[in-house]
This record gives C-alpha cells, structure tokens and sequence, in this order.
C-alpha cells in the first residue's frame, strides 16, 4: 500500500477507537446511575472491535513511517 493508505488507515482507526471510547464512557456514566443502555453482546463486539484498531493504528503508523 501506499504511505497515503497508510495514513488514512491511521486516521480511520484512532477516530473509530475515539467514537467508541465515547459510547463506552457514557455507557458507563449511565450505568452507575442506574440505566445502563448497552447489553453485555454490544460491549463485548465493541471491545474486539477497539483492539482490531489499536492493532491497525499501531501498525499502520510504522508502516507510513518506513
């Protein structure tokens, strides 16, 4: 891929682990007032898809270095 790619992958995965980090942390606001609005399978698919990115940001920032 071109460093272009790279970059953009990079971008797409550090604003997707910021969306979900958001939905996540008034997730969990609501919860300890006591209305909690995901179920456990929403969490746990949104967990998998936040190490998904972390991986791709990880990676795709030393691969547009190089």
């Amino acid at each position: 891929m071109k460093k272009n790619a790279w970059t953009l992958t990079y971008w797409i995965s550090i604003s997707l682990m910021g969306v979900l980090g958001s939905i996540w942390a008034s997730n969990r606001i609501a919860a300890e007032n006591g209305g909690a609005f995901l179920p456990d399978t929403v969490r746990i698919s949104m967990c998998i898809v936040d190490m998904i990115c972390l991986f791709l940001l990880v990676f795709s920032r030393m691969k547009s270095r190089s």
